[in-house]
């Protein structure tokens, strides 16, 4: 009866702490940490950083949201009207790092 019980409190135990540990080092995290960060290539920082700091603040971010839609659109546009596809240099289709 002793081993049944010594045996029933570790599997108690075990499965305890399977529960416990991973919701405490889950606050460990800082909680500040940008999920899905976008790296912006040079190609694209040369071409739409106006002031030249290196990182694309809100109007520049802008811009570059703006030339993507409207790229985005005429290929649409061309794929409807049954041309072939606009050709991949077009400011979205930077390659991810």
């Amino acid at each position: 009866m002793k081993t049944k019980s010594l045996l029933l409190a570790s599997v108690v135990a075990l499965f305890g702490a399977m529960i416990v540990v991973p919701s405490v080092r889950a606050d460990d995290e800082p909680a500040a940490k940008p999920q899905h960060e976008k790296k912006i290539g040079p190609r694209i920082l040369k071409k739409y950083d106006k002031n030249g700091d290196g990182v694309l603040d809100e109007q520049e971010k802008a811009a570059w949201e703006a030339d993507k839609a409207k790229h985005r659109e005429e290929r649409k546009a061309k794929k409807e009207a049954g041309g072939a596809p606009a050709s991949d240099k077009t400011p979205d289709a930077e390659p991810q790092k």
